[in-house]
């Protein structure tokens, strides 16, 4: 037994060397290939397969425009905003599901796991039919029982694109912080609470500095999210 052990212990760290190191390459492949290639065309002016000179051309004619630069700061709003949304949302209602006893807690993770499920594409549509200022529903309902000339709401714009945007994001972020909102040690909280410490204050005080490095990590992995994201502002933009 005592030789056997002695084998593997001489084995194991090679062998996960050689995994590590496999892995690595593997990894390099996927996707330092594609990203390679990006760069290559982006030196080229032809089609892929031509034999045309490498050049700065396309660096020019996108980086000398000035509506590049627009749609640089559109996105950045977009996404800032985006963020915003998100985390007004997640990080209150992780706390009320996670730290206190809400009754429904089943029916709203049920909700949450659909809304993850249903594409982005399709709640873009729904929000689409219910804020739209010609079909909205809501609007169509506002206008005819405050008799307004205009729907209030119009969610053709930068904002309305970063609410849809945002709404999408709460899922994912909900499950993402749902970890260490859970893991939490109470005794905080119950320290807060003897010393007569109402909850909200509690929640801004005590659970929002313990999680912050959670939620410093859900806004930067959003932020990148919504900076490379298509489908709502394909349809609503």
């Amino acid at each position: 037994t005592v030789g056997t052990w002695e084998g593997l212990s001489r084995f194991l760290p090679q062998g996960v060397t050689l995994f590590a190191t496999g892995l690595s390459g593997f990894l390099l492949l996927l996707i330092g290939v594609p990203v390679l290639m990006v760069i290559l065309m982006s030196l080229r002016t032809g089609f892929p397969g031509e034999s045309v000179p490498f050049t700065l051309e396309n660096f020019s004619t996108v980086y000398l425009t000035p509506r590049t630069y627009e749609v640089l700061l559109n996105t950045i709003f977009f996404a800032v905003s985006s963020v915003v949304i998100t985390l007004s949302i997640a990080v209150p209602l992780v706390w009320i599901l996670m730290r206190t006893d809400i009754p429904f807690k089943k029916t709203i993770y049920v909700l949450l796991t659909i809304g993850i499920l249903i594409p982005v594409f399709l709640r873009t549509i729904a929000w689409i039919l219910l804020l739209s200022p010609r079909i909205g529903l809501v609007n169509k309902w506002l206008q005819n029982v405050f008799a307004l000339s205009e729907a209030p709401f119009n969610l053709y714009s930068l904002t309305g694109m970063a609410f849809v945007q945002g709404v999408s994001f709460v899922p994912g972020a909900f499950f993402m912080l749902a970890a260490a909102y859970r893991s939490m040690d109470p005794s905080l909280e119950e320290a807060a609470y003897t010393s007569g410490v109402g909850k909200l204050r509690t929640f801004f005080k005590i659970n929002i500095p313990i999680t912050w490095p959670a939620i410093a990590a859900v806004m930067v992995y959003l932020f990148m999210t919504a900076i490379a994201v298509f489908e709502v502002p394909a349809i609503i933009g």
